[in-house]
């Protein structure tokens, strides 16, 4: 069930202020397994690689693996702020899947500048 705060969290999310930022991306942090399935059509219609970016690193602390593909997705965006943030999210999965992901990634573009490796 979304939180009545939902909204305004991504609101907060949205706005220039770091402040108002930093308490939206908290508050939807810490209740990110009950707001995933509402941020994830968020991203997918994110045209800013910037706002895309900070939605897929909620994405990516969703417990569970049922994102690992489409974090995975993400990785082949012309955007690095975006492939960056899909690959430290998938990096930090403690998931075969991820990790598999992770090195075969690694392996094919190793000039990406943001590599854990």
């Amino acid at each position: 069930m979304k939180d009545p705060q939902f909204d305004i969290w991504i609101d907060w999310l949205n706005s220039s202020n770091w402040r108002a930022f930093e308490d939206g991306f908290q508050c939807l942090m810490q209740s990110i397994d009950q707001h995933v399935e509402f941020i994830v059509p968020l991203m997918l219609n994110e045209e800013s690689p910037d706002m895309r970016a900070k939605y897929i690193e909620l994405i990516g602390y969703a417990s569970g693996k049922q994102y690992i593909p489409l974090l995975a997705e993400e990785l082949k965006s012309i955007h690095r702020d975006v492939r960056a943030w899909a690959y430290v999210m998938l990096h930090d999965k403690e998931f075969a899947e991820a990790k598999a992901i992770v090195a075969r990634f690694e392996s094919e573009h190793p000039s990406e500048d943001f590599l854990a490796g």
